[in-house]
C-alpha cells in the first residue's frame, strides 16, 4: 500500500530528569521517505513540535532532546515547566498520496 509505518519507536531513557540536565533520545524507523512531524503533548495537552514536516529517508532516524529553548541565549530556559507524562507523537506523510501513519510512545518529564 502508500501508507508509511513508523516502527521500532523508542524512548530512552522514558523517564527524562531535568534538573540533572539530562536529555532522551527518540528513535524510530521509517519504511519509505516521508513527511515527518514530531510533537510532544503535555499532560495539560500544551504541544512541543520538534520536527515540522521534514523530508525523511527511509530507515533508522533519531531524534536528542533536552527540553532547551533554542531561542534562550542562556540555554539555561526550558521550553516546558510541566511535570508528568508526556505523549511522543510521530506522525509519517506520503508527500505523494497524503496517506498518513501515526506512532505514540510516552516520556515522563521531572524537574
Amino acid at each position: 500500500g502508500n501508507t508509511p509505518k513508523v516502527s521500532q519507536l523508542t524512548i530512552d531513557p522514558y523517564k527524562l530528569d531535568l534538573s540533572f540536565a539530562q536529555f532522551t533520545t527518540i528513535g524510530y524507523v521509517l519504511d519509505r521517505q516521508v513527511l515527518v512531524t514530531v510533537n510532544l503533548i503535555s499532560p495539560k495537552n500544551a504541544t512541543i513540535t520538534l520536527i515540522s514536516n521534514q523530508l525523511q529517508s527511509a530507515g533508522a532516524q533519531e531524534i536528542i532532546w533536552n527540553a532547551i529553548d533554542i531561542a534562550d541565549t542562556t540555554g539555561k530556559k526550558f521550553v516546558t515547566s510541566e511535570e508528568g507524562l508526556y505523549t511522543v507523537r510521530i506522525q509519517a506523510v506520503n508527500p505523494a498520496t497524503a496517506t498518513s501513519y501515526t506512532a505514540k510512545g510516552c516520556l515522563f518529564v521531572a524537574f
